[in-house]
């Protein structure tokens, strides 16, 4: 007798495009803090294109790990000033949760690593 299977199963993770998601992710999204997830979309996606040439169109649920987001984090600290790199970040994760929740991701990549802000850079002058 042949056994029937049945229960939830994942996505086929190998067939989905990971950019694809975050643009749809960021073409949903409605807050008003839109235009900063946009702009860490683009730094990931410039941040492929220079670490990752061969896989600048195409990332997939596998190929996402603990490594990728350590060397974004430096990417991101090597580009940025201030906080930049901290407000992009923190964005990112947004939307990494975001795919994890939706079972695009089956673990969020971004755990335990962190982004921290330049210290040396200026401080914005707040009048009160």
């Amino acid at each position: 007798m042949k056994e029937v299977a049945t229960g939830y199963r994942l996505p086929s993770f190998k067939k989905v495009n990971i950019l694809d998601c975050m643009d749809a992710y960021y073409d949903n999204y409605t807050k008003g803090d839109k235009r900063m997830i946009k702009a860490a979309i683009k730094r990931f996606k410039d941040f492929i294109a220079l670490e990752y040439p061969l896989r600048k169109s195409r990332i997939t649920a596998e190929q996402f790990d603990k490594a990728m987001m350590e060397k974004f984090v430096k990417y991101l600290q090597s580009i940025s000033k201030g906080e930049g790199a901290l407000t992009h970040y923190k964005r990112f994760k947004k939307i990494i949760k975001y795919l994890v929740e939706e079972d695009y991701l089956r673990k969020n990549p971004c755990l335990n690593v962190i982004c921290k802000a330049d210290e040396e850079a200026l401080k914005k002058d707040i009048k009160y």
